[in-house]
């Protein structure tokens, strides 16, 4: 089926409101430490969590409560999103708060320690050179193409 579009720019001005925000995938369910400013906008609810202050590094949440969900299936939703002077549609998902979201990460995702010597069983790790002495290093996976653009 042709996929529904909706308009949606971003502008992130510095003094938005801050209140504790539902929307789906946020917030997680285990404690964080980071600022979390919220807004809403029509049907669209914005959640930024500053994650790490000195490496720029958030998470941006993208919500839609609008009638056109009653409509369409929430995978059939593409969000127009303008961030930093770059464009790109985004697919939504369904979420758990009666809403349709996407979700945006800045920065390193789905960590896992690599030890030395081949413990840990996991198959990023498969085929790392560590230095003489080290004991494992961090592996994590990079922001996709389109989050790259965008931020």
């Amino acid at each position: 089926m042709k996929a529904r579009i909706f308009l949606l720019a971003l502008p992130f001005a510095l003094g938005l409101s801050t209140r504790e925000a539902d929307a789906s995938m946020y917030p997680p369910s285990y404690p964080t430490c980071g600022i979390v400013d919220t807004v809403t906008t029509g049907p669209f609810e914005l959640i930024r969590n500053s994650v790490d202050l000195y490496d720029a590094h958030a998470l941006l949440t993208i919500a839609y409560r609008g009638y056109l969900r009653d409509m369409y299936p929430d995978n059939e939703i593409n969000i127009y999103v303008q961030l930093n002077g770059n464009d790109a549609f985004l697919p939504a998902s369904a979420g758990t708060n009666g809403d349709a979201y996407v979700r945006l990460d800045s920065g390193p995702r789905d960590c896992v320690w690599c030890a030395n010597g081949g413990y840990g069983g996991y198959s990023v790790c498969d085929g790392l050179t560590f230095p003489p002495y080290s004991s494992g290093q961090w592996v994590c996976s990079d922001m996709s193409p389109t989050e790259a653009h965008l931020f």
